[in-house]
């Protein structure tokens, strides 16, 4: 179709195509300007192979009744019904933005906004007894500001149809039908509620349900396992409860929908929850839709708190600081007041070097003992004052020394030397002079000093974790260059920092692979640089089993696999169009299939796969058809039927099969009538059955176009009936003993001979004879025969 219309083309002396949007399976559909409008609009064009089949027709008319008795907002418009030169299209509202498949794994805060009019659109289409039956994503059409539209009443149903209109069933997306859909009831509300919940379904999860292995089977009996995008769990019971089997089990209607919809936005702090759409008694969708005002959406922020309620509890630093000091302040009070008791006068004065006896070490000195482990007694001449005094700082030293030696430790182990060497011998000095201080009784010099040091190492504690960040950042940095030398050394020492660290055990158990796998990313390079894609894949898929989280190589898998499956979809589609121009349509269709298979995506491979699926419905309706026209020629009405009602059943709105299939039912009902009278004509001298077969016969002189078997069939039983009554000469023969009855006739009594006239028929001569078994003769008069001899006497004794 697309070779005989062209950009540029005039239809109808009004619309002058502007380019091709789009295809489906019977048509096309194109944007134009519309010079009546003075505006873009867009056409859709049925193709001109299936004009010829006023049923396809009849099938865009209905869209454009349907959809041009819907006037809302979140509805695209049909303007007009053309029927022009062989051409037939549906002149509507353009809508140029693309579809809402743009909002699939996007957040619900999002999407539903947008598809909030959407719903009420459908509302509204249901209150006015239209049900579109084929919503999906791109059948929801957003505009250049983003805002929605539904589209696409191609299969759209009335609740109420008008006298004569063919009641659609079955029909839509696989994924999108209904269970009842799939089972050919009647179009209900409740299949686009169902269909709601698929949308709402890929919108969540990306994509549908059962998909992709979608199936009758699937729909009809199988529960879908619930969706798995990032999405609240109500909206998610919603999309469930919307997917049930039964429609008792879904949401009564689109406003109950509605109401869910907005809860969900109303329950997410980041989302904009347009105000409700209040339905006015009989009031047409767009005053509905009237009431909402997207541009207050923007300024949207959350409510203050009202008058009375509870601000939100905080805790403020300054305040939790300034507790601090204060409870630091009261201890030093207490201290201050402990030593205040203490005797007033004292000898404050430090002690000196030449007070203080020797120490053999700042260990010895901690401990207060002699070399032979005897207390060693205070100084002389310190007051009580002057040696509680020392006791305390060398107890504050010695804590402080206690908590210095264990950083140390650790810090070695996560080999501090080589990341900060010049720091950690700055606090190892700071230590020494701590160690000198203590070895002179110095206490409070020393603590001090080992205070210094705490603080450098726990420093350094607290920069191992940048230090940790660093050095694997280096590994990894070294393990993409290849260099798995280096990456080994960074990756060793992250684990001497932390050896919880899983980051730093991967990075080295992976660099320890490095060689291998860069081995066979090497080798796939040529293959690919030889145009051998097949070894290239095969030398990356190596390369990628070896190690699975080497990006390069799963990157590379992934191009060779998409280069391949090119190749591979490029010839399927090749082996599809040659066989599509041979007019071998079912192997074009299964080599579109399986490009299909290969691109799931791929609008060209769907296209052309529709195209061979029309090609074959389409030779499979001429086939039917022209077997069915066979048979109804010959007068085989059982075939007949059976081929009319096949074409119904792939197209239930073809006239010419409907028509077919009656006449068919009626010949063939009317052919068995007329068999039975001649295959049993004695039948006819009861006067019903007479009756019958002459209003029979009266039906058969009304049919037009009489065949050679009606015909027959009428001189057949015109002769019968003619002769059916006319009563037939017959002799009863006995032994003048023997008492004879004639059933459902008379009594005849004993004779040798009598001779009657009986009308045609099946006839039964009793006879009765003492001390002889009774005998029972039966005998059928043909029309028309000439006479007939029956004997009738008992002959054997009891």
């Amino acid at each position: 179709m697309t070779a005989e219309l062209q950009q540029g083309q005039r239809l109808a002396n009004r619309f002058t195509l502007v380019r091709r949007l789009g295809s489906g399976g019977m048509s096309e559909v194109w944007l134009a300007q519309d010079d009546g409008l003075g505006e873009q609009v867009a056409l859709k064009l049925l193709d001109p192979r299936l004009a010829a089949s006023p049923g396809m027709v009849d099938l865009l008319e209905r869209e454009h009744r349907n959809a041009s008795r819907l006037v809302h907002p979140a509805i695209v418009r049909s303007y007009d019904w053309h029927s022009v030169d062989g051409l037939h299209f549906i002149s509507m509202e353009a809508v140029p933005g693309g579809d809402f498949s743009r909002y699939v794994q996007t957040p619900p805060s999002r999407f539903v906004p947008q598809l909030l009019p959407v719903v009420d659109a459908l509302e509204y289409a249901h209150d006015q007894g239209v049900v579109h039956r084929d919503l999906k994503l791109s059948n929801i059409l957003c505009d250049r500001a983003g805002h929605a539209q539904l589209a696409d009443f191609g299969i759209s149903a009335a609740l109420s149809p008008a006298a004569g209109d063919a009641v659609p069933v079955g029909g839509g997306s696989p994924y999108s039908r209904s269970p009842q859909q799939v089972q050919g009831e009647p179009p209900s509300p409740a299949d686009d509620l169902y269909a709601l919940g698929v949308l709402l379904y890929e919108l969540i999860d990306g994509h549908p349900p059962f998909y992709p292995d979608i199936s009758d089977e699937a729909v009809m009996s199988e529960t879908p396992r619930p969706p798995e995008g990032d999405a609240p769990e109500s909206l998610k019971q919603l999309v469930m409860a919307l997917l049930a089997k039964s429609p008792e089990g879904r949401p009564a209607n689109m406003g109950e929908v509605q109401a869910k919809l907005r809860g969900v936005l109303s329950a997410d702090t980041n989302a904009t929850v347009p105000p409700d759409v209040a339905v006015a008694g009989g009031s047409l969708g767009a005053s509905r839709f009237e009431q909402i005002e997207p541009e207050t959406f923007r300024g949207y922020s959350a409510p203050a708190a009202a008058a009375g309620e509870a601000p939100e509890r905080t805790v403020d630093r300054n305040t939790v600081m300034l507790g601090a000091w204060v409870a630091l302040g009261a201890l030093m009070l207490i201290a201050g007041a402990v030593f205040f008791y203490l005797p007033k006068t004292v000898d404050t004065s430090a002690p000196t070097a030449a007070q203080a006896p020797e120490s053999s070490g700042a260990s010895q000195a901690a401990e207060g003992t002699t070399d032979s482990g005897s207390a060693r007694p205070p100084p002389t001449g310190l007051t009580p004052w002057d040696t509680a005094q020392l006791a305390r700082d060398r107890e504050a030293a010695e804590a402080v020394l206690e908590d210095l030696l264990a950083l140390q430790f650790e810090l070695e182990e996560k080999d501090v030397r080589v990341w900060a060497d010049g720091q950690f011998d700055e606090a190892r000095a700071m230590a020494r002079e701590g160690d000198q201080a203590y070895s002179a009784r110095d206490y409070a010099a020393a603590a001090r000093s080992f205070t210094e040091s705490l603080e450098l190492l726990r420093d350094l504690e607290a920069r191992s974790e940048t230090v940790l960040e660093t050095t694997l950042a280096e590994g990894w940095a070294a393990y993409d260059e290849g260099d798995a030398q280096r990456a080994t050394e960074r990756f060793e020492l992250a684990i001497k920092i932390d050896e919880t660290s899983e980051d730093a055990r991967s990075g080295l158990a992976r660099t320890a692979k490095l060689p291998d796998v860069l081995a066979s990313m090497e080798a796939g390079a040529d293959s690919e640089r030889g145009g051998d894609v097949a070894a290239a894949l095969a030398s990356y898929q190596a390369a990628a089993a070896i190690d699975g989280e080497y990006e390069p190589a799963t990157a590379a898998v992934a191009r060779m696999q998409e280069r391949l499956g090119n190749q591979n979809f490029n010839e399927a589609m090749s082996r599809g169009f040659v066989a599509l121009e041979q007019q071998q349509f079912r192997t074009a269709r299964t080599a579109f299939s399986e490009a299909l298979q290969m691109m799931p995506g791929s609008a060209a491979a769907r296209d052309a796969l529709a195209q061979a699926n029309l090609e074959i419905r389409l030779g499979e309706l001429s086939s039917l058809q022209s077997a069915g026209v066979a048979a109804a020629d010959a007068e085989d009405w059982d075939t007949a039927l059976e081929k009319f009602q096949a074409v119904l059943k792939l197209d239930s709105s073809v006239v010419f099969a409907r028509e077919g299939a009656q006449r068919a039912r009626d010949r063939g009902v009317l052919d068995k009538q007329l068999q039975r009278f001649i295959d049993d004509p004695q039948r006819l001298s009861q006067d019903a059955v007479f009756s019958s077969a002459q209003q029979a016969l009266g039906r058969a002189e009304t049919v037009p176009d009489k065949g050679p078997k009606l015909s027959q069939q009428m001189q057949q039983l015109a002769r019968l009936l003619a002769v059916a009554r006319i009563p037939v000469p017959v002799k009863l023969v006995s032994d003048n003993v023997t008492e004879v009855t004639l059933l459902r006739v008379d009594r005849l009594g004993r004779f040798e001979s009598r001779d009657l006239k009986l009308r045609p028929g099946k006839y039964t001569a009793v006879g009765i004879r003492d001390g002889f078994r009774d005998v029972r003769e039966e005998f059928t008069l043909e029309p028309g025969a000439s006479g007939q001899t029956v004997r009738v006497q008992c002959e054997e004794r009891i």
